[in-house]
């Protein structure tokens, strides 16, 4: 139900791309008053009822994450990892909560493993 939405006044969801237990990752493109900025990936949450008390530990990986990769020490991590753009939450949808990164085209990193 998120496909051709705008998701967090900002992300107009183009299409799933990946779906797994936490939730699903959608292709999207970010918007900034109505012009088109970047393609982006948006993972949005399976889990409903979401509040700023309980999103950090469900998103905590990927602040811990965003956080290391904004230190100037990890520049080389840069290279290899999506870089996190945004993370929230979405109370229109359900209290979701949401992480837009970088977009990269290819198949997902599980199926090299």
């Amino acid at each position: 139900r998120l496909l051709g939405q705008t998701i967090a006044g900002r992300y107009r969801v183009v299409e799933a791309t990946a779906s797994g237990a936490f939730g699903t990752v959608f292709r999207a493109e970010q918007y900034f008053c109505k012009q088109f900025v970047r393609p982006v990936a948006v993972k949005v949450s399976r889990q409903i009822g979401l509040t700023e008390e309980t999103a950090p530990y469900l998103f905590s990986d990927a602040v811990m994450l965003a956080r290391l990769l904004a230190s100037s020490d990890h520049d080389e991590g840069r290279l290899h990892l999506v870089q996190i753009f945004d993370l929230g939450l979405l109370p229109e949808y359900e209290d979701r909560a949401y992480l837009a990164m970088e977009f990269v085209e290819g198949v997902p990193l599980l199926t090299h493993l």
